[in-house]
């Protein structure tokens, strides 16, 4: 009270806008309103009033149990007569206009802060280091709005004013209401001084910023710490101290609310801590962007119900997106007394009000904690929410809200039956390819028709190739009932195991003109000690492969000798690719479907590189001990032959194996995708 404040040079200019003011005014107008009839003690225990020799002084520990409305930190250092203010500036011109307004209205009528003052001015003065000071000396916001365009601090400040007028147009009858957290005991804006009115005890005020002061020498060094990558509390840090803050009850009720406040929270830690387990994170949240909501995910759903409910938005002017939106819901539902639950009825007090968002919130994360604790559930469901927000482009909450709803609205084995039919939706093949048939009079008709499965192909279908080999991964996962294993979305997802890449099992040919030369000559020692091994180079159906070998060993004894004749290397080369398909029985139709290819992350596609079977298989084991990879469990049943009913070597991919596979993969698919509408 009665201090000077500067607004410093290095500080950006007035900026909030008309949902922050009135959030402040309506923050001030609850709590004014909740105070009402409050009783407050002396240090005697005797009734607080005006006539009481000790009514000049005021709690400062606020022992006596009336709450306080307490503002965001206000930093400054000391000037001598003024302070510059470091943080809070926003908040304190805001202030500082309202009183304006509040000043204009009394009129000429002073208060005993200062009698030669007005409001405003005798409670606080502000100035800016940079600014015009006739525009606040001389209160233009107020009698020159014309003028604001010429600044665009003026022109906020003007702007918020108007936002100031406009809500007391709007809650005129508040004006009191404020007024007794800003004036002292004695004065009575209505200027009625019946003594008989203690009951209602009008004159209760008690606001406080948190005060932190800093020396002058490090004021820059402390706005730039305070300012630097300021990060504001989360909605579900809000929401919480707004559902457990206790001083709003009734004095007689607070310490059972206390009691409530302090299990629900106990509660609320359990609630975080189990979604922090990444493994039932990421059944929800799958996408990497999303990693950070936890609670903040269940408290948008109960928003978004209760905003569906009251129309607060559509009142408000709010939207959901705003990074607030969450907040504003539950502040809004908290302080409504006309908020009424999901049949109807009116929650008129307070603790009835809480307690039904408590109850809301509860309910969201039950079902959460239902699907995370149903091995089937967590499967399917982490597996829908992460085709739709990696494939569909769908929103994540939207795609988390349907199964919610359907959830909620269905029995169980309805819920289960629907879930596997939205996968298989999302799986389904779309992919259209040219055909041709003979019609009726004996002519050739070209028609297009969707691809079967078994055409699906490398390099055109990718995307629907990796959503059918990720159920498939998944869908093992869950019948591995002998160690009862949770696929872990969560790695699925990481950027260094994101598993989308598709890795040619017997590998593909090579040839790749720009390979140097110790990845040839790698290449080939690792191809020519399998041949030797499995051909009789001196038969004559071998006699173009046994020329290949003898150039390249010619032609591998050193780079320069390579680079001369790399043509003929490659050409060498494809000779002994075609051995190897041969060996592998592999025909170039199935070498790009399904039949051959598995899911793998990125830096594992690369390691793989073109190695056989064999040699790819101890990559694979050798990635997943040094915690370079994860291989899911299907990719781990290919490279190990699991589906295979006879297993005649493990160096190729041989057709039997190939066929296993791909029919396993076609029994996921066809699980999913023969499902008939319901």
């Amino acid at each position: 009270m009665g201090e000077s404040f500067r607004i410093p040079s290095y500080q950006r200019g007035y900026r909030w806008e008309r949902k922050q003011i009135e959030q402040l005014l309506d923050d001030l107008n609850e709590f004014a309103n909740s105070i009402t009839r409050a009783r407050r003690l002396d240090y005697q225990n005797q009734h607080w009033n005006r006539k009481n020799p000790n009514a000049a002084q005021k709690s400062i520990t606020n022992e006596l149990n009336i709450g306080y409305y307490c503002l965001q930190p206000l930093a400054v250092t000391s000037q001598g007569s003024f302070y510059d203010v470091i943080d809070g500036q926003q908040r304190l011109t805001t202030i500082y206009l309202i009183l304006c307004y509040l000043s204009n209205q009394l009129g000429t009528q002073k208060i005993p802060y200062d009698k030669t003052k007005d409001l405003a001015d005798s409670l606080y003065s502000l100035t800016y280091e940079t600014r015009e000071e006739g525009f606040f000396i001389n209160k233009e916001f107020i009698n020159n709005p014309k003028k604001s365009p010429d600044n665009i601090d003026f022109y906020f400040m003007t702007q918020g004013y108007k936002v100031i007028e406009e809500w007391f147009a709007r809650f005129g009858n508040q004006m009191d209401s404020i007024l007794k957290l800003i004036l002292p005991n004695e004065f009575k804006p209505n200027g009625n001084d019946d003594d008989n009115d203690d009951d209602d005890n009008q004159f209760l005020h008690d606001v406080r910023f948190i005060w932190y002061e800093t020396p002058a020498k490090t004021s820059i060094k402390t706005f730039n710490n305070l300012n630097y990558g300021k990060i504001g509390l989360t909605a579900s840090e809000l929401v919480k101290a707004l559902l457990f803050e206790c001083d709003r009850y009734e004095f007689a009720k607070r310490e059972i609310e206390r009691g409530i406040a302090f299990a629900r929270s106990s509660k609320w830690s359990a609630m975080e801590e189990s979604l922090h387990d990444p493994y039932f994170w990421g059944m929800l949240s799958p996408l990497k962007e999303e990693q950070d909501l936890h609670l903040e995910l269940i408290l948008s759903f109960v928003a978004s119900d209760i905003d569906s409910q009251q129309k607060y938005s559509e009142i408000e002017g709010w939207n959901n997106s705003d990074e607030d939106w969450v907040f504003n819901v539950f502040s809004k539902a908290v302080s409504d007394n006309k908020l009424h639950n999901v049949k109807g009825d009116i929650l008129s007090n307070i603790t009835e009000r809480v307690e039904y968002l408590w109850n809301c919130i509860q309910k969201v994360y039950t079902v959460f904690q239902n699907w995370y604790d149903n091995r089937v559930l967590y499967h399917r469901i982490g597996l829908y929410i992460f085709l739709t927000t990696h494939y569909s482009g769908k929103n994540h909450r939207d795609i988390i809200k349907e199964l919610y709803s359907k959830y909620l609205s269905n029995l169980k084995a309805s819920f289960d039956y629907e879930l596997n039919h939205l996968i298989g939706n999302t799986i389904r093949i779309t992919a259209k390819t040219e055909d041709s048939k003979i019609d009726e009079n004996g002519t050739t008709v070209t028609y297009e028709r969707t691809k079967k499965l078994n055409e699906l192909k490398y390099g055109e279908d990718d995307n629907a190739i990796r959503k059918i080999l990720l159920s498939f991964n998944v869908e093992m996962t869950l019948l591995n009932t002998q160690d009862n294993p949770l696929f872990p979305f969560h790695l699925a997802s990481k950027s260094e195991f994101d598993l989308k890449s598709l890795e040619h099992i017997h590998p593909q040919n090579l040839d790749d003109d720009s390979i140097s030369f110790t990845d040839f000559k790698n290449w080939f020692n690792s191809r020519n000690k399998i041949l030797l091994s499995e051909c009789n180079l001196n038969e004559p159906s071998n006699k173009s492969l046994a020329s290949a070998i003898q150039n390249l060993n010619n032609n591998l004894v050193d780079e320069k000798t390579f680079l001369k004749n790399k043509s003929t290397c490659l050409t060498d080369l494809a000779e002994i690719d075609k051995k190897f398909d041969e060996l592998a029985g592999m025909d170039p139709k199935v070498m790009h479907t399904l039949y051959n290819l598995a899911l793998v992350d990125l830096p594992t596609n690369a390691a793989l590189s073109n190695k056989l079977i064999d040699d790819k298989r101890q990559t694979l084991i050798d990635r997943t001990k040094n915690g370079e990879t994860y291989v899911p469990i299907g990719t781990w049943h290919a490279f190990n032959k699991h589906f295979s009913k006879r297993v005649k070597d493990m160096k190729f991919w041989t057709i039997d194996d190939r066929n296993a596979y791909f029919e396993e993969i076609k029994t996921v698919y066809d699980k999913y995708t023969k499902l008939r509408n319901i």
